[in-house]
């Protein structure tokens, strides 16, 4: 492009030069003018041309997809609903974290959830009395305790995006008859899901933070056959009387 311009200008100079003097002999001070006449226009050309000029390398073209910002980078909830019998049941972990309604199924009992704001809340549910709370928010990290009941949980807008699984210390599964047992002797410590296999069985444990006293029914009949995520500190009693339960490693 430089070459080009100054092509043009030793023409543009040539003419102007001729056209003004041809054959007579110029003066100084008309030489002097010219030439700085022209100089200045070889400058604003030079200067046009460069100014607008894109440069061929260096540069990287942005386009607009790249721009914007990716859908999957938007948390964006989805829909959920589960339905628990009783247990405790950990936001992030049994079920996605999310603002919940609650309704009963079967029983009559409480239901018991934690909040981020501090302390917790206890609500007396069942089949003969409230039936359903709404809009009750589960975050991460909290708790849902269920007893005597089971529920079922529903959102539309639940964060599924942050599952992960549960850190369980107890690999085998139990089977107890009425007596009494201690968690690190019997028994692993762990989470477990207690299960009736006879009888009308009544357990209680005294594990602190989690504390159970829970009626089951083998034939699930007046009392639902389990309870889910029962946490079993070392040194936890365990009193099992009328039946036989079943103690499996919660997932």
């Amino acid at each position: 492009m430089t070459l080009k311009i100054i092509g043009i200008v030793g023409i543009l100079c040539c003419a102007v030069w001729f056209v003004l003097f041809g054959r007579k002999k110029p003066k100084k001070s008309m030489v002097f003018g010219v030439l700085a006449a022209l100089a200045v226009f070889v400058l604003a050309l030079f200067l046009s041309v460069n100014g607008t000029e894109t440069p061929s390398t260096g540069s990287v073209p942005v386009s607009s997809s790249s721009a914007s910002v990716p859908s999957s980078s938007v948390a964006v909830g989805k829909p959920y609903q589960a339905e628990f019998i009783g247990g405790y049941y950990t936001p992030g972990i049994d079920f996605p974290a999310g603002t919940y309604n609650i309704t009963v199924l079967d029983g009559n009992g409480q239901v018991y959830y934690t909040s981020p704001s501090g302390g917790g809340k206890t609500e007396a549910l069942g089949i003969n009395g409230t039936k359903q709370l709404q809009k009750v928010d589960l975050p991460l990290g909290e708790a849902l305790s269920i007893t005597g009941l089971k529920i079922r949980i529903e959102s539309d807008a639940a964060d599924t995006a942050e599952l992960s699984e549960r850190e369980n210390t107890a690999t085998k599964t139990v089977t107890l008859g009425s007596g009494t047992y201690r968690v690190g002797e019997q028994l692993e410590d762990g989470v477990y899901d207690v299960t009736a296999l006879n009888g009308i069985v009544k357990f209680d444990s005294d594990s602190e933070g989690a504390v159970c006293h829970e009626t089951l029914n083998a034939q699930g009949k007046d009392f639902e056959k389990g309870f889910k995520n029962l946490l079993l500190d070392v040194g936890t009693s365990i009193t099992v009387s009328g039946g036989t339960v079943q103690l499996i490693p919660s997932k």
